[in-house]
C-alpha cells in the first residue's frame, strides 16, 4: 500500500479500527521508519505516537526520541528515551542515545552514568565505549577517555570514526606522535580520508616536521583539488612553509586560501602568525583581528594579539585580550600562563600567581609555568613558596636544566648559597653549555667570599657566551671585592660595551671609582644609571655617599631621601643621611636618622657609634658612651666603637680614659690590616697624650697663681702674676709645636687673655670686661671651672678700675687684694669641679664684707643657666577616630589685677562669656575649645566637666594656692591639670613669683595626638622636640604682651623643615584681646598656624580671614573679641586641610555668628 495512503488512513482511524485493519504492528513500524529515513520526522512522530497509544512498545518510544533528536528537540527526545528505558530497563540503545544527548547539553556526568548502564547490559557495545570516551574527554578525564576509545576500537578495529575521535583527543593533548598512529590506521583503511590526512599533516607540523607535513598537504591537493575544504589545506601548508622560513611561498598559499574562501578565519590567523614571525606586528594584529571578525570565538587570535602586545610592552592591553581568550577557552593552559606573564611584567606579582596556578591545574607538566610562578614568588619575597614550587616542577621533570637553574636562583634568594651551587652544578651537568648556570654559580661563590673561584666560573660562562654582560658585571664585582679596582673597571666597561643600558653596571662601576676616590666620575656613573631608571635605590644611595665625601651634604641628603622613597626599610641609608646632617651641624636631625636606622636594624654597630658621637656633640656624653658600648655588645672587636668612646672621653678631657680606648682601637685596626684607620686612631691618641701633658703643666701654673696671693701690695703681686703669665705664654707656644684639640688651644689662649687683663689692670690700664666675660664662657663650655678663678679676677679688676695709680693708697691695695683671699683655700680639685654656685656666693660675700665706702659696678658674675627642664609624659586616652576635627579659639577681652598672683578683675562678666562660648561650641559640635592663659577660675572647671563631657576644653589657666600657673584640660568629662614650667617676665620671682611645673603631657585622644604648652613653654620645649613628637595639634594658650606676635613666627618656621619634609601639626594659639604689664601693651594674635596649600592661604587673605601681612602659614587670625570655629583635617593630608565655619561675636550675653566673614581689610 502507498505510504501516503496508509498515513492518511492511520490518522483517520480509531485505535480499535487500527488494530482491526493493521493486525501486524510491524507494518506501522515500517511506515514510521519510512518517514524517518525520508527526514519527515513530524509524520514519523505521528506514527510512533499511534503505536505508543496502542502498545507502549519501548521501540516506539526509542524511534520517536530519535525523530525528536533529529528535530533538535533535546529535552523531549530525552523524555522519550526515559520512557523507553522505563518500559525496558535493558534497552542499551536508548541508554546510549540518552547519554549522547546529555553529552550535547554538557551534562557529562549524567551521560557517563547512562553509558555505564548500557555497557553493564551490553559490554561489547563499541559505540557506547566511543561515546563514553567523548564525554570523559569533555570532563578532562583524558586517560579514561583514551581507554574508552581503545575499547571501542578493540571491538571495531576498522571503525574510522572511533580511530578519528581518539586521534583528535591525542592531538588536542599535544600527544602528536600517538595521534599520528591513529591517523595512519585510518589512512590504511581509507587512504583518501580527507580529515585524517589533513590532521596528520597538522600533527607533523606541531612536531616541527614541516617538510613531511607539506607532503601530506600536497597529497590532499593532488587527491581532491576541488574539495570545498581545500582552502584549509592551503592555509596549513602556508603555515608550515612559514616555519621553514619560506615566507614568500607561505604568504602565497595563505593568500590562495583566502582567495578560495575569504571567510576562512584560519587562513587569516595563519597569515597573522607569519607576519608576527617577521616582526611586522601591526600587519599581524590586523590579520588576527580579521580572523576574529569571521570567527569571534577564535581564542587563539586573542592569544596571539596579547603576545604581540606583551612584546610591545603594552601589558594592560594584553591582559584585556588574554581575558577574552580565557573566556572562550578556560582550559587552555597557555592562555592562563600568558596572562600570568603580563601581570608579572606589570609588577603585579601577587595577582600573577592565580593564572599560573590555573595553567598548572590544567597541565601539571607545564615547566615554564612553574618557572614563571617561582619568579613571581621570588619577587614577592615568598622564597620558601618559590622553592616548593620549583621542587614540584622538578618532580615532574627532573632532567630539565632550566628547572635546576631556577631552583638555584630560589636558593640564592634564601641565602642558601652552598645548596644553590649544587643546583647549578646539576644544571651544567645536564647542559654543559649552560652559560647562565655558570654565571649564577659564580654569583653564589661571590656571596661565599670565594672570589677567585667565582672568577673561574665567570670565565667559563664567557667562554661559552662572550656577550653575556651579566658575567662581566659579576666578574667585576669579584675583582672589586678583592680590591682589584682597575680589573673591576675593565669588566664593567666591557659589560657596558655589550649593553650600554645595563643600569646595575653603572652603579658597580661607580663603586669601583669611589674606592679609587674618584668621586666626581663616580657620581657621573650614578647619574647615568638614574637617567636610565630613576628608581634605582643603590644609585641614589651611593650618589648620596659620594656627594657626602665631596662635602656636598645638602645634596647628599636629597639623594638619601630619594633612596628612602624607593626603599624605606634600609637602615644604612638613614645612617649615612644622619652623618650628612651631623656634618651640617644639624645634630637633632642626625640623631633622628640614626634612631630610624637602628629601629630598622638594631645590629648596625656603626650607627650606634655615629649616634654616640653626635650625642657627645650636644653634650649628652654619657648617652654617647652608652651608644658606643651598644655597638660593642653586638661586635666586641669593633674598633670604631672604641675609637668613638676615645673621642668622647677626649672631648670630656678625660685623657687617661681616652688614651685607653684609642689604644685598643689602634691595635684592632692594625690586626685587621686596616692601616688608614689605625693611623687615625693613633692621631687621636697623640692628641690625648699632648693634651694630658699640657693640662698637667697648666695645673702647676694654677697652683703657682694661688700661692702668690699672700702679698699685701699690688707691685709684688704683679711681679708674681707676670711670672705665671710668662708660664702660660710659654705653654701656649709649646702647644703650637704639637697637635692638640682645637678646644684646648682656645682654652689656653683665653687663659693667657685672662692673665693679660689682670696684668693690664694692675698697671691701671683699661680692660675690656666684656672680653674677659667671654673667657668665662670658654671655661664653662670646657667643663673645667677655672671660671671660678676668673670670677674673682673679674671682680678684682672691676673694683680696681675705680682707682687710678695716683690716688690709690696702700690700705686700698690691701682691701682689694682681700677679694682674692678666698682663692687661697681653693684646692686644685675645686678649681676643676662643677660646684660653681658656692664660689659665686663667696665672691658676693667678699664684695659685701671686704669693701667699704665705694660705689662700683656690680660684678659681672658667671650666670647660672636657669632654663627649666621638663619631662614629657604620654597619656593614652583613646585611639584617633576623627580625620576632621572641629576647633574653636576664643580671644577674650578681660583684665587682670596688677600684683602677682594675678586674678581676673570682673569674674562674673568673664564667666558669662566663657559659659556662653561653651554653649555655642556645643551647639556647633566643636571637638576642641581653647581659651587664653589666666582667663579661668578653678571653681568653674567642675561645671565645665558636667556641661561639656563629649569634647576637649583647654580651660585657659589660673594660679593655685602654691602659685603654680595651672591649666586644666577637660577631655570627655575627665580632668587633666598641667602646670606651666617656665615663668614669663611678669611671673619671675622677686620675693614671690610663679612656682614652676616639670611635666609636659602629650594626650592621645580620639581627636588626635595633642600637646598643650602654656605660653612660653611652647618656645622652650616644642622646638627641641618637634621631630620626636609627631603631633596633630599643638595648643598654646597665652597671655602675651608682644604686639608683633613673634610667637606666630616661632610656630610658622617649623612647618617647612630643613630636610624638605613638612610638619603637619596645627598650632592653635589663643591670646587675650588686650594685655598690659607695666607700660607695655599688647594682646591679640589668636590664630591657627598650620600647613595648607598656598593658594588656599591666598584665598583666606583675599576673603579677609587673616591679615595680608604676617607669617606664611597663618590660616585664620582673630580680630577683636571673637570666637573662631573651623574644621581641620589632621595628618599628612595633601588636599584641603581647613574649612572655615564662622566668626562669632559676643553681643547681648551670647556669641552670635557674623554675617560678613571679612574681618580684615
Amino acid at each position: 500500500m502507498d505510504p501516503e495512503l496508509m498515513y492518511m488512513m492511520l490518522m483517520m482511524m480509531s485505535n480499535r479500527n487500527i488494530l482491526k485493519n493493521f493486525k501486524d504492528i510491524s507494518h506501522l513500524f515500517e511506515l514510521g521508519h519510512y518517514y524517518g529515513e525520508n527526514k519527515d520526522y513530524k509524520r514519523a512522530i505521528d506514527v510512533f505516537d499511534k503505536i505508543i497509544q496502542l502498545t507502549q512498545d519501548p521501540k516506539a518510544w526509542f524511534y520517536k526520541g530519535l525523530a525528536l533528536q533529529n528535530l533538535k528537540k533535546i529535552d523531549e527526545a530525552i523524555k522519550c528515551y526515559d520512557n523507553a528505558i522505563k518500559t525496558d530497563p535493558n534497552y542499551s540503545k536508548a541508554l546510549n542515545n540518552k547519554g549522547t544527548l546529555l553529552t550535547k547539553i554538557s551534562e557529562y556526568d549524567k551521560a557517563i552514568k547512562c553509558f555505564d548502564k548500557a555497557l553493564k547490559i551490553d559490554p561489547d557495545y563499541a559505540e557506547v565505549h566511543n561515546n563514553k570516551g567523548l564525554a570523559l574527554g569533555y570532563l578532562g578525564r583524558y586517560e579514561e577517555a583514551i581507554k574508552s576509545f581503545n575499547k571501542a576500537i578493540n571491538y571495531e578495529p576498522k571503525n574510522i570514526i572511533f580511530l578519528y575521535n581518539k586521534g583528535e583527543l591525542l592531538r588536542n593533548l599535544k600527544r602528536y606522535e600517538e595521534a599520528i598512529e591513529s591517523y595512519d590506521r585510518i589512512i590504511n583503511i581509507k587512504n583518501d580520508f580527507f580529515d585524517a590526512i589533513l590532521n596528520k599533516g597538522i600533527s607533523l607540523a606541531h612536531l616541527e616536521k614541516y617538510d613531511e607535513s607539506i607532503e601530506y598537504f600536497d597529497k590532499l591537493i593532488e587527491l581532491n583539488p576541488n574539495s570545498p575544504f581545500i582552502h584549509i589545506v592551503y592555509s596549513n601548508k602556508g603555515l608550515s612553509l612559514g616555519n621553514l622560513e619560506r615566507y614568500e611561498e607561505a604568504i602565497k598559499y595563505l593568500d590562495k586560501s583566502i582567495e578560495l574562501n575569504s571567510e576562512n578565519a584560519e587562513a587569516w590567523f595563519n597569515k597573522g602568525v607569519i607576519f608576527e614571525t617577521l616582526g611586522k606586528y601591526d600587519e599581524a594584529i590586523e590579520y588576527y583581528e580579521k580572523a576574529l571578525e569571521i570567527a569571534p570565538d577564535l581564542a587563539l587570535s586573542y592569544h596571539r594579539i596579547s603576545e604581540i602586545l606583551r612584546i610591545l610592552g603594552k601589558y594592560e592591553e594584553a591582559i584585556k585580550y588574554q581575558d577574552k581568550s580565557i573566556a572562550l577557552d578556560s582550559k587552555n593552559a597557555e592562555f592562563w600562563f600568558s596572562k600570568g606573564l603580563s601581570l608579572s611584567d606589570l609588577g603585579r606579582f601577587e595577582e600573577s600567581i592565580n593564572p599560573f596556578d590555573k595553567a598548572l591545574n590544567i597541565n601539571p607538566n607545564f615547566s615554564d609555568a612553574y618557572s614563571a610562578k617561582c619568579a613571581s614568588l621570588r619577587n614577592l619575597r615568598k622564597n620558601e613558596d618559590a622553592l616548593n614550587c620549583i621542587n614540584t616542577a622538578i618532580e615532574f621533570n627532573p632532567n630539565s636544566p632550566e628547572l635546576w637553574f631556577n631552583k638555584g636562583l630560589s636558593l640564592i634568594d634564601l641565602k642558601r648559597y652552598e645548596e644553590s651551587i649544587r643546583c647549578f652544578n646539576e644544571a651544567v651537568t645536564l647542559n654543559h653549555k649552560f652559560a647562565l648556570a655558570y654565571n649564577s654559580k659564580g654569583f653564589s661563590l661571590n656571596h661565599l667570599d670565594k672570589f677567585n673561584e667565582a672568577i673561574k666560573c665567570f670565565n667559563r660562562a664567557l667562554n661559552i657566551d662572550s656577550t653575556l654582560e651579566t658575567a662581566f658585571n659579576n666578574k667585576g664585582i669579584s675583582h672589586l671585592a678583592l680590591g682589584q679596582y682597575e680589573k673591576a673597571l675593565e669588566c664593567f666597561n666591557e659589560a657596558l660595551r655589550i649593553n650600554p643600558y645595563f643600569t646595575e653596571v653603572y652603579v658597580n662601576k661607580g663603586s669601583a671609582l669611589g674606592n679609587m676616590e674618584e668621586y666626581n666620575e663616580e657620581i657621573e656613573c650614578y647619574d647615568k644609571a638614574l637617567e636610565l631608571n630613576q628608581y634605582i635605590f643603590e644609585a641614589w644611595y651611593n650618589k648620596g655617599s659620594a656627594l657626602s665625601n665631596l662635602g656636598k651634604y645638602n645634596e647628599s641628603i636629597n639623594c638619601f631621601n630619594q633612596s628612602i622613597e624607593i626603599n624605606p626599610n634600609y637602615g644604612e641609608v638613614y645612617n649615612n643621611k644622619g652623618v650628612s646632617f651631623e656634618n651640617l651641624g644639624k645634630f637633632n636631625h642626625a640623631i633622628k636618622c640614626f634612631d630610624k636606622a637602628l629601629e630598622l636594624d638594631s645590629t648596625l654597630f656603626i650607627t650606634h657609634v655615629n649616634k654616640g658621637l653626635v650625642l657627645a656633640k650636644i653634650g649628652k656624653y654619657e648617652r654617647g658612651i652608652e651608644s658606643c658600648n651598644n655597638a660593642l655588645k653586638i661586635q666586641s672587636d669593633f674598633a670604631e666603637a672604641y675609637m668613638g668612646k676615645g673621642i668622647i672621653f677626649l672631648t670630656l678631657h678625660k685623657y687617661n680614659d681616652a688614651k685607653y680606648e684609642l689604644k685598643i682601637a689602634e691595635n684592632i685596626f692594625n690586626e685587621k690590616n686596616e692601616l688608614k684607620q689605625a693611623k687615625e686612631a693613633y692621631n687621636y691618641k697623640l692628641l690625648t697624650v699632648n693634651s694630658s701633658n699640657l693640662i698637667s703643666e697648666l695645673e702647676k701654673l694654677e697652683m703657682e697663681f694661688i700661692s702668690c696671693l699672700h702679698f699685701e701690695n699690688l707691685d709684688d703681686f704683679r711681679k708674681d702674676v707676670f711670672n705665671v703669665f710668662k708660664g702660660i705664654n710659654a705653654l701656649l707656644n709649646k702647644s703650637e709645636k704639637v697637635e692638640i684639640p682645637k678646644d684646648l688651644n682656645e682654652f689656653l689662649v683665653n687663659k693667657k687673655i685672662c692673665f693679660q687683663f689682670l696684668l693690664d689692670a694692675l698697671s691701671f690700664k683699661r680692660v675690656d670686661l666684656e672680653r674677659l666675660y667671654n673667657t668665662k664662657m670658654v671655661f664653662e663650655n670646657w667643663n673645667i671651672y677655672s671660671v671660678i678663678t676668673v670670677n674673682y679676677i673679674d671682680t678684682f679688676i672691676r673694683f680696681l678700675s675705680t682707682y687710678n695709680s695716683e690716688d690709690i693708697t696702700l690700705n686700698d691695695e690691701k682691701n682689694l687684694l682681700k677679694i682674692l683671699i678666698p682663692l687661697k683655700g681653693i684646692s686644685l680639685d675645686s678649681i676643676f669641679s662643677s660646684n660653681l654656685q658656692f664660689f659665686q656666693d663667696k665672691i658676693i660675700e667678699g664684695i659685701e664684707t671686704k669693701i667699704k665706702g665705694k660705689t662700683i659696678q656690680k660684678p659681672h658674675l658667671m650666670e647660672k643657666i636657669d632654663k627649666k627642664t621638663a619631662t614629657f609624659e604620654y597619656i593614652n586616652i583613646d585611639e584617633t577616630q576623627k580625620e576632621s576635627v572641629r576647633v574653636a579659639l576664643v580671644q577674650l577681652d578681660f583684665s587682670l589685677t596688677d600684683k602677682f598672683p594675678y586674678v581676673i578683675e570682673d569674674e562674673n562678666k568673664i564667666k558669662e562669656k566663657i559659659f556662653s562660648a561653651l554653649k555655642t561650641a556645643k551647639e556647633c559640635e566643636v571637638d576642641i575649645l581653647c581659651f587664653p592663659e589666666l582667663s579661668f577660675c578653678d571653681e568653674w572647671v567642675e561645671i565645665v566637666k558636667k556641661e561639656y563631657n563629649d569634647g576637649m576644653v583647654v580651660c585657659g589657666s589660673f594660679y593655685d594656692e602654691n602659685n603654680r600657673n595651672i591649666c586644666k584640660i577637660i577631655i570627655d568629662g575627665k580632668e587633666y591639670p598641667i602646670a606651666k614650667c617656665n615663668p614669663a617676665i611678669m611671673e619671675e620671682k622677686n620675693g614671690t613669683g610663679m612656682e614652676s611645673g616639670n611635666t609636659i603631657n602629650i594626650f592621645q585622644t580620639k581627636y588626635g595626638k595633642i600637646v598643650v604648652f602654656i605660653c612660653i613653654d611652647f618656645d622652650r620645649y616644642f622646638f627641641p622636640h618637634i621631630n620626636d613628637l609627631n603631633l596633630d595639634f599643638v595648643i598654646n594658650p597665652r597671655l602675651d604682651i608682644d604686639k608683633e606676635h613673634r610667637f606666630h613666627k616661632k610656630a610658622d618656621i617649623i612647618i617647612d623643615k630643613d630636610d624638605g619634609s613638612r610638619e603637619y601639626a596645627f598650632m592653635l594659639q589663643t591670646n587675650a584681646y588686650k594685655t598690659k604689664w607695666g607700660t607695655r601693651n599688647g594682646g591679640g594674635g589668636t590664630a591657627i598656624i598650620g600647613y595648607e596649600h598656598i593658594h588656599r592661604i591666598e584665598k583666606n587673605i583675599n576673603w579677609g580671614m587673616r591679615p595680608k601681612k604676617g607669617v606664611k602659614y597663618n590660616l585664620y587670625e582673630v580680630k577683636g573679641e571673637l570666637m573662631l570655629i573651623t574644621d581641620l583635617k589632621i595628618g599628612p593630608e595633601t588636599g584641603r586641610r581647613s574649612k572655615f565655619i564662622n566668626w562669632y561675636k559676643y553681643e547681648s550675653n551670647q556669641w552670635k555668628a557674623l554675617d560678613d566673614n571679612q574681618i580684615w581689610d
